[in-house]
C-alpha cells in the first residue's frame, strides 16, 4: 500500500529535478557565450587585422535545455497577402 501523504513529494521532486537541470544548463549556455563572447572580442583587440569589420554576437544554446514550439502553416487570407505586396511595392 503506498503512502498516499508521500506522493506529491516524490513527483514534485522528480518534476523540480528535471526543471532545475534544464535551468541550470541554460544559465551554463549563457555562461559560456558571454566567455566566448570576452574571447572572441579580446582576440580581435589584440589582431585587429582579423576584424571582418562587422559586430558579431553569438549565443549557445543546448537543444535539450531550451523549450521548442511546433512548427505550424500559417493560413494567411489572400486580402492580406494582396495588401502586403502591394504596400512592398510602393
Amino acid at each position: 500500500m503506498m503512502n498516499i501523504e508521500k506522493y506529491p513529494n516524490k513527483v514534485e521532486a522528480a518534476v523540480w529535478g528535471q526543471f532545475t537541470s534544464k535551468m541550470e544548463g541554460m544559465v551554463t549556455n549563457l555562461t559560456l557565450s558571454r566567455e566566448n563572447q570576452a574571447s572572441f572580442e579580446e582576440y580581435l583587440s589584440n589582431y585587429p587585422i582579423a576584424n571582418p569589420g562587422i559586430d558579431l554576437t553569438t549565443t549557445i544554446l543546448t537543444t535539450g535545455f531550451c523549450p521548442s514550439y511546433k512548427f505550424f502553416d500559417l493560413n494567411i487570407p489572400a486580402e492580406m497577402v494582396e495588401d502586403w505586396v502591394g504596400k512592398r511595392r510602393q
